[in-house]
């Protein structure tokens, strides 16, 4: 949290001087108001960012620390990408949700419990192996 209100602060304490804006006190804030009052300033000055170099790193940024608070908040889920190819559509689309015991394909949406996973990596691995 203490990052992305860094961040989030420093950048509109940029947009502020590029726009000859008066800067805010966001030192006095707790960090939560800070870094709220600080999105929502940014927000009311995009259209006037939009032209500027401030823009793209913006929304880079703001996508960065989206991503990373959603994760932080449990809100994603892991998913491991597996390497093995789908025994039914031959595609490079298996995933396992973290703590789960299915394993899946995103392309067919067939399902498999892991110990049948093992079993075709098994048969894929002697197939392949001289």
């Amino acid at each position: 949290m203490n990052r992305m209100t860094l961040w989030a602060t420093h950048i509109d304490t940029e947009a502020r001087t590029g726009l000859r804006m008066t800067n805010q006190p966001y030192t006095a804030m707790r960090e939560s108001v800070a870094l709220t009052r600080a999105v929502a300033d940014l927000a009311r000055q995009w259209d006037r960012l939009m032209p500027t170099y401030l823009a793209p790193r913006l929304v880079d940024g703001a996508d960065t620390w989206h991503r990373k608070a959603d994760h932080l908040l449990g809100w994603v889920r892991l998913v491991h990408r597996l390497a093995a190819p789908c025994p039914y559509c031959d595609t490079l689309t298996l995933v396992r949700d973290d703590g789960d015991d299915k394993v899946r394909c995103t392309v067919c949406r067939r399902t498999w419990h892991e110990a049948e996973y093992r079993h075709f990596v098994r048969m894929l691995l002697e197939e392949n192996t001289p």
